[in-house]
């Protein structure tokens, strides 16, 4: 059966290369990579790079009416130590078209799996659900 199936896009090279930097870099500050899938190429390919941003900044970033990924280390404070936990999030509006919708939600899986971010993914359908209380509570 290898071989016969289809993808529906791949990875740009940059991107690994970046995503490898991102996840291994010390900053102690809120930084995200913002991730679109290139309509014409049928690839990912990074969109922005914040460092030093807030919450709120990133959901000023991120389109209203379509999807996108984000990969997200956020200082997250607890009662004994601070944390920055690396964050996969999907974030794909209700009021986005179909057609990119599809595409989106058939390419989260390869995108996730090249991130190397296990277990820490949260999808997003409203940018009001871009709050810390929001990314702790998928945390726990």
């Amino acid at each position: 059966m290898s071989g016969t199936g289809t993808r529906t896009c791949d990875i740009d090279p940059d991107v690994v290369k970046n995503l490898e930097k991102f996840r291994f870099d010390k900053s102690k500050e809120t930084r995200a990579m913002i991730l679109k899938i290139d309509m014409q190429k049928l690839c990912i390919v990074e969109d922005k790079h914040l460092e030093g941003t807030t919450l709120e900044d990133l959901a000023d970033e991120l389109p209203e009416n379509s999807p996108r990924y984000i990969i997200l280390s956020y200082k997250r404070v607890l009662s004994d130590r601070v944390t920055y936990p690396l964050v996969f999030i999907y974030y794909n509006p209700d009021t986005a078209k179909t057609d990119l919708k599809m595409m989106y939600s058939s390419a989260k899986m390869v995108l996730s799996a090249a991130s190397s971010i296990a277990g820490k993914v949260v999808d997003l359908t409203t940018l009001d659900d871009l709050t810390e209380a929001h990314l702790n509570s998928k945390l726990l």
